[in-house]
């Protein structure tokens, strides 16, 4: 595992102890990235943000986490 990917799992570590301990619905969504990077981020340009559709994927699934019983 290269070093900065390694980081950001301890970083990603931290915050789900802390969603945890303090009852904060986490929604997790690198999943939805996986594969399609090229597409939905600015990685190509050396940004690592979301693009609309990245941003729209994201609103998704925060949509459906906060309106699940």
């Amino acid at each position: 595992m290269a070093p900065r990917r390694a980081g950001r799992g301890g970083f990603n570590r931290i915050i789900r102890a802390a969603a945890a301990t303090t009852g904060v619905r986490l929604v997790e969504v690198s999943g939805l990235f996986r594969g399609r990077c090229g597409e939905l981020t600015w990685v190509r340009s050396g940004d690592i943000h979301p693009t609309d559709g990245g941003h729209t994927l994201i609103a998704g699934a925060y949509l459906d986490v906060c309106t699940a019983p």
